[in-house]
C-alpha cells in the first residue's frame, strides 16, 4: 500500500481514544477542542466516539494543536 493511502488503514479505536485523552489529560471540553480547531462540536464528539473518521486537514489541525505526531495520534506505524 502506498504511503498517502494511510488513512484508510486507521484503527479508528486507537485514534479515538488517544484523542479523547489528550482532551482531557489538558483539561479541555469537547467545546474548547471544537472551538479553537474550528470543528463542529458534534463532529469532535463522532471523531471520539467511533462514529465518524475525519478528513485528514482535521486529522492533521488536531495533531498540530495538541503536538503530538499525525503517525502516533492515527496509531500507525
Amino acid at each position: 500500500m502506498e504511503k498517502h493511502e494511510f488513512t484508510s488503514n486507521i484503527q479508528l479505536s486507537g485514534f479515538a481514544l488517544k484523542l479523547r485523552r489528550l482532551r482531557i489529560e489538558r483539561g479541555m471540553s469537547i467545546e474548547d477542542v471544537a472551538d479553537a480547531c474550528n470543528i463542529r462540536r458534534d463532529r469532535l464528539f463522532r471523531y471520539e466516539t467511533d462514529k465518524e473518521i475525519p478528513p485528514m486537514q482535521t486529522i492533521l489541525t488536531l495533531a498540530s494543536f495538541f503536538g503530538v505526531d499525525k503517525g502516533w495520534l492515527l496509531d500507525i506505524s
